[in-house]
């Protein structure tokens, strides 16, 4: 029986490593792509006005993606020791919605 339960945590581990690992790469991605390309994003999506090329607040948020994606870059590499920091993740989006 404790067999089993180490070989179901064992796969539940790799797939949370893998989850992790993409939300860090997409949040990566993302951060480069909107903040350095932003206003044609935004422009060809017309989703918004054009940004002003110094727009501080965006610049911040898209450094804010960016370090939310090395947390979750963390949480891929070493699950139990980053738990506190999978937390602080988890409950930012709790108190976002």
């Amino acid at each position: 029986m404790t067999q089993v339960r180490t070989e179901v945590a064992d796969v539940l581990t790799t797939k949370c490593k893998a989850m992790f690992r993409t939300a860090a790469i997409f949040n990566w991605t993302a951060a480069f792509l909107v903040g350095m390309f932003g206003d044609v994003l935004f422009a060809l999506l017309d989703i918004a006005p054009t940004l002003h090329e110094n727009n501080m607040f965006f610049h911040v948020c898209m450094f804010l993606v960016a370090l939310m994606g090395v947390g979750h870059h963390w949480a891929s590499s070493d699950f139990p020791a980053h738990a506190n920091v999978v937390w602080l993740g988890f409950s930012k989006m709790t108190a976002l919605r």
